[in-house]
């Protein structure tokens, strides 16, 4: 009876893969009805569970060809044979791959390999069957490649949308820094043609006074050189700017450059009166850049004398502490804030700031009501 019943189970089953759904379900009951139990007919039980699993699948009912992939993994065990082992793994595979878990289809491929590999060479029927699984695999893969192709298109896609949205922020961040410099050097210029043509103004109509009178060649002289000092600093302004600024750092004789300074500033002093007083003795030098140096100092005290009241007094104070050396210029004018107001003071200390900063020194501004300090720091040798 047991015997009848393994193939009236082989029967039904057979029956049941090569019908319609209605039909294939009729045909896997009456199979499990006369189907013996285990341990009996244990090749008959698996393949019961093996090969319903396909019929769950084109059902689309994944839960219950699970079930079933998991019940002929249980008989597997109980026959331990390697083709027994492939068609059971071969029924995750093909569940695994209707749930597009491409993951867990690669792995139990590798398994289904293995399991081969140890019997293709011994048996010509399981080659042959190879060959064809190997074609549906190929099918298969093809899905598969076709998955991951589209995955990776993706990948590119965003991330070459995310680099261009990179590439356009970081344009778009230094076009406006390059606008913001732009403007920002229009409007110096602008400032400094109204400083130029404000100072270089009256300088001019004071060398076309002094001019109806021969004894005044020396005045004229003076206010030649004050003239030359208006252009000597358009033309560092206009250095720094187009970035064709020199630096060339040197001891420099600090007393012998503010003599100079204060001669070719005299015809300025003179015009109000204004007595500079140099209030200290010793010799000094610092290390800069000669021509900044002059500048700056140039600008410190020209503002003294222009923004001072007349007949009053301007006192330059210096002094050397730890490897620096400090110039002071103190005038009696109304205080810096007043001061920054008026024309010509603003970009002039701009520059006397750069050339500070490109020197390694610093400005320092002390001021009130009743005038201003204003004192430069240098360093008097080179630094390491």
């Amino acid at each position: 009876k047991t015997n009848n019943n393994q193939y009236l189970s082989n029967y039904y089953y057979l029956l049941a893969r090569a019908n319609d759904s209605v039909l294939s379900s009729l045909y896997f009951d009456s199979c499990r009805y006369v189907l013996p139990k285990l341990p009996e007919a244990k090749l008959q039980n698996f393949q019961y569970h093996a090969y319903i699993v396909d019929y769950f699948l084109k059902n689309n009912q994944l839960d219950s060809a699970l079930f079933h992939c998991k019940k002929a993994e249980e008989i597997s065990a109980l026959i331990n044979d390697d083709e027994v082992n492939c068609h059971y793994l071969g029924c995750y595979e093909s569940y695994y791959l209707a749930k597009e878990d491409y993951k867990n289809v690669w792995k139990h491929r590798k398994m289904v390999d293995s399991v081969e590999s140890n019997y293709f060479t011994s048996n010509t029927k399981i080659v042959l069957d190879s060959i064809d699984k190997r074609r549906i695999f190929a099918e298969k893969d093809e899905k598969i490649y076709s998955y991951e192709n589209r995955q990776r298109v993706y990948l590119v896609v965003i991330i070459s949308i995310l680099l261009i949205l990179i590439v356009i922020y970081i344009s778009g961040r230094r076009l406006n820094k390059k606008n913001k410099e732009l403007q920002e050097s229009n409007e110096s210029r602008d400032r400094l043609f109204s400083i130029i043509s404000h100072d270089l103004r009256a300088v001019v109509f004071s060398i076309k006074d002094l001019s109806k009178s021969e004894s005044n060649i020396d005045k004229i002289r003076n206010a030649s050189n004050s003239l030359l000092l208006e252009f000597d600093s358009l033309l560092h302004w206009s250095a720094k700017h187009l970035d064709n600024l020199e630096y060339n750092p040197k001891i420099i004789d600090v007393n012998e450059k503010i003599d100079e300074i204060l001669s070719l500033s005299s015809f300025q002093s003179n015009l109000k009166n204004i007595e500079v007083e140099i209030c200290f003795k010793e010799e000094f030098v610092v290390y800069a850049d000669e021509n900044m140096f002059k500048v700056i100092l140039r600008n410190i005290i020209n503002n003294a004398i222009k923004y001072s009241e007349p007949e009053r007094k301007i006192r330059v104070m210096a002094a050397e502490e730890n490897g620096t050396f400090s110039l002071s210029i103190k005038d009696s004018g109304f205080g810096f804030s007043h001061k920054y107001t008026n024309k010509g003071l603003g970009l002039g200390l701009e520059l006397c700031k750069d050339f500070l900063n490109i020197n390694n020194g610093e400005l320092i501004i002390e001021s009130s009501t009743s005038g201003s300090v204003v004192t430069i720091l240098f360093p008097i040798e080179e630094s390491n």
